[in-house]
């Protein structure tokens, strides 16, 4: 029993180590001169240097490690895809995942999120959001999507919001579940996509 128990101990202990490893190798990756993820989103992954980056603490490592591997492929090309996608060029899918591990490790720890309120009592961005069904992908509160291959929209800068609504509305960005959004966003108008990422744009 005590040889069942120092093993499980051993292997859970290996495990963390190994963990650790990674996480360290994501952060020395991405702060790294050469692949300078950090010169755009900042060191932290939360601080980028212009309001039409995006912060990255907030998403999953799936999500994150998809759409690099998107942008790497050239599946994804809006925006600054195309800038970004020679920098990616330098790594490999394992250097992206640790990246994406790394990132994921950042993220602020939850706080208890705010019952909804009651859907007439919702204004504006916020009432949109209900209405055309975002909350089903990303959540009520716009931060617990059904999957971690949907990214979470809060702690996002109204620019970043709207570009990327804009550019998914478009087909400009196409890449991974974009698709099943873009019938969504044939549902609203320009200045209903703005009154929703003005909302998002608040929440943290």
């Amino acid at each position: 029993m005590k040889v069942k128990i120092t093993l499980i101990a051993t292997s859970l202990l290996t495990s963390v180590a190994f963990s650790n490893l990674v996480l360290a190798d994501g952060e020395k990756l991405f702060q790294d001169n050469v692949n300078a993820c950090w010169s755009c989103h900042g060191k932290d992954a939360k601080t980028p240097v212009l309001p039409i980056y995006p912060s990255l603490a907030n998403q999953k490592k799936e999500y994150i490690s998809a759409q690099m591997k998107d942008i790497k492929s050239g599946k994804r090309k809006n925006g600054h895809s195309v800038a970004m996608q020679s920098f990616m060029g330098l790594l490999d899918d394992k250097q992206i995942d640790e990246i994406a591990a790394w990132i994921a490790s950042t993220a602020p720890a939850k706080t208890a999120t705010a019952a909804p309120k009651a859907k007439e009592a919702l204004t504006g961005g916020a009432k949109l959001f209900q209405e055309k069904t975002c909350w089903s992908c990303h959540g009520k509160d716009a931060k617990t999507p059904i999957l971690p291959i949907y990214p979470n929209l809060t702690g996002l800068s109204k620019e970043y919001i709207l570009n990327q609504m804009k550019d998914i509305k478009s087909g400009k960005r196409a890449n991974g579940q974009s698709a099943a959004m873009k019938g969504v966003m044939g549902l609203v108008d320009d200045k209903q996509i703005e009154e929703i990422a003005t909302w998002l744009a608040t929440l943290k």
